[in-house]
């Protein structure tokens, strides 16, 4: 049998501000209004709780947006909130507060309040960069954590506040 010994390196990104004014975190909320749009095609499934969307999609609700080739989301019916979005392609997201997310695939879940991106991610939050393989993200708090794969590494850039 052969057992692997896989080293994960994981930086947590928990900025004093953030915890200190969660509050002024903005991101995804199941229950705000929700503004979509698609340059290819979108289609409802399953009677109507889920849409799926192709084509520089955008998904934005006050203070964040999330854009991606392709959406799923899955809808509440019963109050019209996202339950669930998966993005994939050139997923880009974003928030008033300043934080930037970039990846490959990710996948947004109300109920958790994460927002985890996979495949060559870039964070960029409080004016410090950190990269990696995966991240999840608190789209309350704000909180993250970055994680290396198998053969990576996470990086970070805390630029000083001297200036160099």
């Amino acid at each position: 049998m052969l057992v692997r010994l896989l080293l994960v390196v994981v930086f947590a990104i928990a900025p004093a501000a953030a915890q200190e004014a969660a509050q002024d975190i903005v991101g995804f909320h199941p229950s705000k209004t929700t503004d979509f749009a698609a340059d290819g095609r979108a289609e409802r499934f399953d009677g109507g709780s889920r849409v799926v969307a192709e084509g520089n999609v955008v998904v934005s609700q006050p203070g964040v947006v999330l854009k991606a080739d392709k959406m799923d989301a899955t809808i509440d019916l019963e109050t019209n909130a996202i339950v669930k979005i998966i993005a994939s392609g050139n997923v880009r997201y974003a928030t008033v507060a300043g934080d930037a997310i970039a990846g490959q695939q990710a996948v947004y879940d109300a109920e958790l309040n994460t927002f985890t991106v996979t495949e060559d991610v870039v964070l960029l939050q409080d004016g410090q960069v950190a990269t990696g393989e995966q991240l999840i993200y608190n789209t309350v708090t704000g909180a993250a954590t970055m994680t290396a794969g198998p053969d990576g590494r996470v990086r970070g850039l805390i630029p000083s506040k001297q200036g160099d």
